[in-house]
């Protein structure tokens, strides 16, 4: 028997939007990765004025993720409000 949960983009922004001080709001967006596979979890964080990479947001992201709602997810990537994104 095979068991899906399936977790809201909402309650993952929920649980990532508490993970630091420094997080005005977050996105949460399930992206394919090329070649197939699993989805893979991106988190878009607004900050106040703060550098990402110091704050080590994907990490903590992944941490609050799995305590709080599914031991196996992982943020893959984070785009901060400064990040230049083309689409």
């Amino acid at each position: 028997m095979c068991v899906h949960v399936q977790i809201s983009a909402v309650e993952i922004e929920r649980v990532c939007n508490k993970v630091n001080n420094h997080i005005i709001e977050t996105a949460a967006v399930a992206v394919p990765p090329y070649g197939g596979g699993p989805d893979e979890l991106v988190i878009f964080a607004v900050l106040d004025n703060n550098d990402a990479e110091k704050l080590n947001l994907s990490l903590q992201f992944t941490k609050g993720l799995q305590s709080q709602l599914n031991p196996l997810f992982k943020v893959t990537k984070q785009f901060n409000d400064s990040d230049h994104i083309h689409t």
